[in-house]
């Protein structure tokens, strides 16, 4: 584009103009919702975890290495890490970071504000003026 090159997915290349681009739900995400799920239980399930991990990176690589984490921290980011390759260019990634209480950070950037905190307010909208002016119950969110 003018001169310049750029590296683009080819993720959602196929399609028609009134095909939906991005996937809501899939049996993939299930699965690492579910591991996920088992790991952060009371009692973790880490055999119920590991498998369903196994089942998508087999699924997507068949020379994959079979998976056996025995800690949870382990676990969780291989679960994350298998998020973030399975469901990418979806738009999860940030979710996930913010979910998970960890630290944004862009490598792209060079504004004051390069990193985020799970917990700085930028990452909640701010509430319309019209609906805080409208109902004086209503709190604007923290920061505006």
């Amino acid at each position: 584009i003018s001169g310049s090159s750029y590296q683009f997915t080819k993720k959602y290349a196929t399609g028609s103009t009134s095909a939906t681009p991005v996937k809501i739900l899939r049996l993939s995400e299930i699965y690492l919702i579910r591991a996920e799920a088992a790991t952060e239980k009371t009692n973790s399930d880490f055999a119920q975890a590991n498998t369903d991990l196994n089942v998508i990176a087999k699924r997507a690589d068949l020379t994959a290495t079979t998976v056996n984490y025995s800690t949870k921290s382990a676990l969780i980011n291989a679960i994350l890490l298998e998020r973030r390759k399975e469901l990418a260019f979806e738009g999860n990634l940030a979710y996930d970071i913010i979910r998970k209480g960890q630290i944004i950070i862009r490598n792209d950037c060079s504004s004051k504000v390069c990193n985020l905190l799970s917990s700085d307010y930028r990452l909640v909208m701010p509430l319309p003026a019209e609906t805080v002016n409208a109902n004086r119950s209503m709190i604007q969110n923290e920061g505006y």
